[in-house]
């Protein structure tokens, strides 16, 4: 009730229900990263394959077989005031192989909420709205002829290592080295260009391929 979808997000969210359903470890599809914001190498046509110490807890897609999994795992007994964090803490450690959740690397769901119930539970904490959609940023929307994913299985953000090399975060190994420091909180809802390595570079909407923009895609 306090979050506002891109005018493509049913488009968006079809694909990604497209590429789980060949690809069993992907148990969830997302609209965008914690409270919508974009992942590194943000791009309308983009989407990442990623670790998660938590479960998306808006704007999401699952199937019945997980939702008969969350209903046996007794999620609600964890004592955490966030449940998408404890759910995210019973897949993580029930769920074999190591579930993986597809979202789009541009988010496309724009929380206007102030309140939330927080880490406290209580409703106490304040978060700060972005003033505009940070979609708005892109030239056009999803084209799903150009839709793709990314190579490899990321980290929270976006980033790629080896899943060796997975650091803790909230308690569940999902970030790559140094990959906090270099998306830091205040930067998410932007567009960050990361060369992942020699071989690896994502489309990324600050360098080629250069997007013209569709003004139609706003009306």
């Amino acid at each position: 009730d306090d979050i506002i979808l891109s005018p493509d997000a049913i488009k968006v969210l079809a694909y990604g229900i497209h590429v789980k359903k060949s690809r069993p470890r992907i148990v969830g599809v997302g609209l965008g990263g914690w409270s919508g914001e974009n992942l590194i190498n943000a791009h309308p046509d983009t989407f990442d394959v990623r670790y998660s110490a938590f479960f998306p807890s808006m704007a999401y897609a699952f199937n019945v077989s997980f939702w008969n999994e969350i209903k046996a795992s007794k999620f609600l007994s964890i004592p955490n005031n966030d449940w998408s964090e404890s759910l995210g803490l019973i897949i993580n450690k029930l769920m074999k192989p190591r579930p993986l959740f597809i979202l789009p690397t541009l988010g496309r769901m724009w929380h206007v909420g102030k309140a939330g119930l927080g880490l406290r539970g209580d409703g106490s904490m304040r978060r700060h709205i972005q003033i505009d959609a940070h979609w708005l940023k892109s030239p056009r929307l999803i084209n799903l002829e150009t839709a793709s994913v990314n190579i490899g299985i990321r980290d929270i953000f976006g980033f790629l290592c080896k899943e060796s090399e997975l650091r803790n975060f909230f308690t569940m190994r999902c970030l790559c080295p140094h990959s906090y420091r270099r998306f830091p909180p205040n930067r998410r809802f932007e567009i960050v260009c990361h060369q992942i390595n020699d071989q690896i570079r994502d489309p990324c909407l600050k360098k080629l391929p250069f997007l013209y923009r569709d003004d139609s895609e706003w009306s």
